[in-house]
């Protein structure tokens, strides 16, 4: 090469490197955009949209057959079959709300505590429908949680709507991490139940 003649191959080799760097950061981000809108779509419930199975559960009725804590329990649906023709067993979450978390155990050890009122609320919900009929009714936009349980409003044989009966009673409180139609109702149900100083606003 003559002196004074610019290097080509030099040129060349930082021409592609900038262009691989260039190409680099452009997937990062592409990468960063898309993780962020799946996590709102996830966050709002698109993700999970399901109508034709919605639909399906929407106003079904079933026979409570355990309770897990205060807001999730186990639902045998006599009219809904399975592959072997015997009744569909769900376990379900009730929407909107959230009660404290119960004691948690692995092989006999605790491994979470019980969280104030946790017995109180599973002791409600026990004594409410346990063993009794309840219709649910779901939300078109999102059906399941990420755990794959049902998300529902629970109704009693009397009407009751006990996700807003455990507000009321200060036994939990308004989830609000996805919208739902009934979450301005939920947030004045609870605001009532700390005004009272009901459950888990009571001065205890």
């Amino acid at each position: 090469m003559k002196r004074g003649q610019p290097n080509t191959s030099s040129i060349t080799f930082n021409a592609y490197m900038r262009k691989r760097r260039y190409r680099r950061n452009l997937i990062l981000i592409l990468s960063f955009v898309i993780i962020a809108a799946l996590s709102y779509l996830d966050h709002q419930g698109y993700l999970l949209y399901q109508p034709d199975r919605s639909s399906k559960w929407d106003g079904a009725t079933g026979t409570v057959i355990k309770i897990i804590d205060g807001d999730t329990i186990d639902i045998r649906f006599d009219h809904i079959k399975n592959k072997q023709n015997q009744p569909v067993v769900e376990r379900l979450r009730f929407w909107g709300i959230d009660t404290p978390e119960t004691e948690k155990r692995r092989n006999n050890i605790i491994i979470q505590q019980a969280e104030p009122y946790a017995d109180q609320a599973t002791h409600l919900t026990t004594q409410l429908c346990m063993n009794q009929p309840i219709t649910i009714r779901t939300q078109p936009f999102r059906l399941r949680g990420r755990f794959g349980r049902l998300l529902a409003y629970v109704i009693l044989k009397d009407k009751t709507v006990l996700n807003e009966h455990l507000l009321s009673q200060g036994l939990a409180t308004a989830d609000d991490r996805w919208d739902h139609e009934h979450l301005h109702r939920y947030q004045q149900l609870q605001l009532g139940a700390q005004k009272e100083k009901r459950g888990l606003w009571s001065s205890d």
